[in-house]
């Protein structure tokens, strides 16, 4: 890299031209560089700046005023800077506000609007595969055995136990079908009850189906995931 030499740059001098050359081509359109170079004041537009080693020192801070976007280098080595419009930074009140769509790690948010989870392994049957989870949950009304829910859209077309998974259960304030069968309070295994076993199943139009004993009436509630 050049160095300025100012040496023959004094009063009664006859200036030279290469005592001025180095400016025109550092400043200019030359191939020179400058060693050593101490600016002071401002610097208010810059076309490019193609590399820049280090910055050690921004002596005045930008404390105030409206919404501010971080810039970021696309990629590795000396690229251009590309503005991050999704990342703003408020110096009024120290806020930055980030919109992500896809977080690794996060263990606050203030608000999200995910909609499943991501790579979870299920058995298919065969094997252990990867699948993108939902869930869905709700209750409904069971009249003499059998409760239909509304219909979830999203089920249209899947399969119980292939790509859903429903499961059902009786609140504590069901009242269960009236049978024979004797309450075994004696302590120890096994007991035997008047609930029923509830059955689950999906039909072709997504509603969840639901079925208990003959007799059962009272509200059951199910939980499902599905991919």
């Amino acid at each position: 890299m050049a160095t300025l030499n100012p040496s023959n740059v004094i009063n009664g001098n006859t200036i030279q031209a290469s005592d001025v050359l180095q400016l025109f081509e550092a400043f200019g359109t030359g191939s020179q560089n400058i060693t050593g170079l101490s600016l002071t004041g401002s610097i208010t537009n810059a076309n490019a700046a193609t590399l820049a080693a280090s910055a050690s020192k921004i002596t005045t801070a930008i404390t105030g005023g409206s919404t501010h976007y971080l810039t970021f280098v696309e990629g590795s080595g000396t690229y251009m800077p590309k503005i991050a419009s999704l990342l703003e930074y408020n110096a009024t009140n120290n806020n930055l506000t980030v919109t992500a769509s896809f977080a690794t790690t996060a263990s606050h948010a203030l608000t999200s609007t995910a909609t499943q989870v991501n790579n979870q392994s299920y058995d298919n049957g065969t094997n252990v595969v990867n699948g993108n989870f939902k869930f869905i949950a709700g209750k409904v009304t069971m009249t003499n055995g059998a409760a239909t829910s509304s219909i979830f859209t999203v089920l249209l077309g899947k399969a119980l136990g292939d790509n859903v998974w429903i499961n059902a259960a009786y609140p504590t304030t069901f009242t269960p079908f009236t049978s024979s069968v004797t309450v075994d309070t004696t302590p120890g295994p096994p007991y035997t009850t008047n609930l029923s076993i509830l059955k689950v199943n999906v039909s072709s139009s997504g509603q969840v189906l639901i079925t208990g004993g003959p007799n059962d009436t009272g509200t059951v509630i199910f939980t499902g995931t599905y991919i």
